[in-house]
């Protein structure tokens, strides 16, 4: 199943790097961190949990004159592709 523009994760908490976090289709507790969120530095993004499978992705789409935006910009989820996997 695909859903694409939905809020599941919210990619603007997390800077660069690989975090374990609570999985929002199948956490049980505060201390279930069965997702693994990696966030790059080529604005490409993943998720994915090691229980049920749930998968998302993100990346920030370029603006008009080819540059990327950066992760504190206003607009950030106007302007960003997201597709959640189950």
């Amino acid at each position: 199943m695909s859903i694409e523009g939905s809020d599941m994760i919210e990619w603007s908490n997390y800077e660069l790097g690989s975090y374990r976090i609570n999985c929002p289709m199948c956490s049980r507790k505060a201390s279930d961190k069965t997702l693994g969120l990696t966030v790059e530095a080529n604005s490409r993004s993943m998720a994915h949990c090691f229980r049920c499978g749930f998968v998302e992705t993100f990346k920030l789409r370029r603006d008009p004159c080819g540059a990327h935006l950066d992760r504190s910009g206003e607009t950030l989820d106007d302007r960003c592709q997201r597709e959640i996997t189950v």
